[in-house]
């Protein structure tokens, strides 16, 4: 056996480093790097695909410890480190079974039999195989973490993109957006690559993926979800930890899956079971929601069979911290309006089980949980329900609208996940389908002002602005852009030759306009900036804070205080970040001069002349001279006068008398 130690296997990580199954196994042995073991591995990942192996307790133990509670773990350990190891990971959640694979049966039973957690004590390989096989088969259906939203009635419930209640009608608007994007070759290929580096090395797997990529067909998409395979298990590992790339990539087989539980939708009432372990928490949250509505958010297996279903949990036995609960479901098709259900026993892979599998994102009331005194568990009996439901149709029904009929594009789906929140994966699928539009498609307009605002949203505003100068050159596909040092003048009228630096602050002005901020909060990051630097001598910015509102912007801007000095350093040295402070001010300000504007243009159209005294360096006066017949533009306000003589004092003043 070999000596040498290493961390861990990386194969179970896909190109997000993210795994794309529940399932794993921990191997800790010290021996788990010797090369006779290679065939072990590949037997173990024919029935488990994420293995991860180690021979020091700590790395492991430390592992373990940082999984979350919707992963789960089967453990293999060696009698000497499971003596250790065993103790310390018994009672966490993502530990299912542990199995101790040694040479000396008989004295570690003594020791493992205090712990419901080991299933066996084996010496043999091969009936360690078959035991872990045996047991995953029964984890698959009581063990899959149980992901599902809750929609409240209650008053006071959060409505929110983030409260409950958003949570619940986002997956639902997600899902049925999902359904109705067409899926393309490039969508198909990038899963299927996915796929073969996630089960890179397992021969068994790979063989699976590369007969799915020849054979699948959209009919049978039943056959392919039922079998015990890489599909099956990604597909639910994905729906469940809501992984949404890899939903968006599997979108075509779930509309599948879809189309044909429609076309086999059970035509009368029916009666079906699921078993299910859960965590206390779990069972009490779904107490607390009796009444309520969840919404399942991966495929929902049942049983017509009360006995099949109650037969899992005599395979599994109990474990310390969980509970078995037992899903009574009344499911009348009356109800189904876009989540069929149907009977799947024709199309799976195992004809003798009397399967119903419900679409993903099927709506149930929870209408009672009691503790069943005879068969020792809970049991929630529930109601499959429809969109229609007086509580949930003004919800769903306003937030539809949105998405229209028929088809979706990759632009829809980018704005459902900004309203959730989730900004990386919406500026990820507005620029993926930037890149698929031809170069003169009129929608890159569209994707460049949103990823111009959705940047300046998140605070990004450099990004912003270069998805600005985008949206500018998109407009004006005529006008030659020639590059133009930040420091040199231009005398061209032609836009194109506008300097960087000149387009980058009209385009911060125009998002600074948009922005929509907690001004009250900017207002106190004022003033609390100006008091730092001592520029509150007078305590004008208390009465400042309290009269704002009561006073005009021009009012203000008039007076002698900090306000004109700040916001005039901000903007002549483009200080990004003082100017998100007082930009509250700058808004305000632009919007009366606005008013103004219109006001007495509609009283005079002449055209009229006005003065300014400056102060001007040499330098200046030169670029200014180069600009004859140009275009310049001021990056402060700009205050001038029709009086000429006046302008002639401010000079004088600021010269001082010969």
């Amino acid at each position: 056996m070999a000596d040498s130690k290493r961390k861990i296997d990386n194969h179970s990580l896909n190109a997000n480093n993210q795994t794309l199954e529940i399932f794993s196994l921990i191997w800790l042995d010290a021996n788990t790097v010797a090369k006779d073991i290679q065939a072990a591995e590949q037997k173990l990942r024919s029935v488990i695909n994420q293995l991860k192996k180690f021979q020091d307790v700590a790395q492991c133990q430390k592992y373990i410890e940082e999984r979350s509670n919707n992963e789960r773990l089967l453990v293999i350990v060696s009698g000497r480190l499971g003596r250790e190891i065993v103790p310390i990971i018994h009672k966490l959640r993502p530990v299912i079974s542990i199995y101790v694979y040694c040479m000396d049966k008989k004295s570690n039973e003594e020791w493992a039999s205090k712990f419901s957690k080991v299933k066996a004590v084996v010496v043999q390989f091969d009936k360690l195989i078959a035991r872990i096989e045996t047991d995953f088969k029964v984890h698959q259906v009581v063990e899959e973490p149980f992901s599902i939203n809750f929609f409240s009635t209650n008053t006071g419930v959060g409505k929110s993109t983030g409260g409950i209640n958003g949570k619940f009608a986002f997956y639902q608007i997600l899902m049925d957006c999902l359904l109705r994007l067409k899926s393309t070759d490039k969508d198909t290929k990038e899963l299927i690559d996915c796929c073969k580096q996630q089960y890179e090395g397992n021969s068994s797997d790979m063989r699976i993926i590369d007969e799915f990529e020849k054979n699948y067909s959209p009919d049978n998409a039943l056959w392919w979800y039922t079998r015990q395979s890489f599909f099956y298990k990604t597909l639910n590992a994905v729906l469940r930890i809501e992984n949404i790339h890899m939903i968006f990539l599997f979108r075509a087989y779930i509309a599948d899956i879809h189309r044909l539980l429609e076309k086999h939708q059970d035509k009368s009432p029916v009666r079906v079971f699921r078993c299910q372990l859960m965590s206390t928490d779990e069972l009490e949250t779904l107490k607390q929601n009796q009444g309520q509505f969840i919404s399942i958010n991966s495929f929902f297996s049942t049983s017509t069979d009360y006995q099949q279903a109650l037969s899992f949990f005599n395979k599994s036995g109990v474990k310390d911290g969980l509970e078995q609960v037992l899903f009574n479901i009344d499911a009348d098709p009356k109800m189904v309006i876009t989540k069929p259900f149907a009977n799947i026993i024709a199309h799976s892979e195992f004809a003798h089980e009397s399967e119903v599998l419900f679409m993903l994102g099927a709506i149930f009331r929870v209408k009672r949980i009691i503790r069943s005194s005879e068969d020792k568990l809970w049991i929630i009996r529930m109601g499959l329900c429809h969109e229609d439901e007086h509580d949930l149709k003004e919800v769903l029904t306003d937030m539809k609208k949105d998405l229209g009929s028929g088809e979706t594009n990759l632009r829809t789906l980018g704005k459902i996940l900004w309203k959730m929140g989730k900004f990386d994966l919406s500026e990820k699928y507005f620029i993926r389908l930037l890149n698929e539009l031809s170069s003169n498609d009129p929608l890159h307009e569209d994707l460049y002002q949103d990823l111009a605002d959705l940047a300046s949203q998140v605070g990004d505003y450099d990004k912003s602005v270069q998805w600005k100068k985008k949206l500018w050159a998109f407009r004006n596909p005529n006008v030659p852009s020639v590059p133009v040092k930040n420091d040199e003048p231009t005398s061209d009228m032609d836009f194109g030759q506008l300097s960087p630096s000149y387009m980058y602050s009209i385009i911060f002005k125009e998002i600074l306009m948009e922005l929509e901020m907690d001004d009250r909060q900017s207002m106190k990051e004022f003033v609390v900036y100006c008091r730092d630097r001592g520029q509150d001598v007078r305590g004008e910015l208390m009465n400042f804070q309290k009269e704002y509102r009561h006073r005009s912007p021009l009012w203000w801007y008039s007076q002698s205080m900090p306000l004109y000095g700040t916001v005039n350093r901000a903007l002549r040295l483009f200080d990004v970040e003082l100017l998100m402070k007082v930009g509250f001010f700058i808004r305000d300000l632009h919007h009366q001069l606005e008013n103004l504007h219109r006001e007495q243009f509609t009283m005079t159209r002449e055209p009229f002349t006005v003065y300014r005294g400056q102060v001007l360096a040499e330098n200046d006066i030169g670029n200014l001279i180069k600009m004859k017949d140009g275009l310049i533009s001021f990056n402060s306000f700009f205050s001038a006068s029709k009086l000429s003589f006046i302008n002639n004092v401010i000079y004088y003043s600021q010269r001082g008398p010969k």
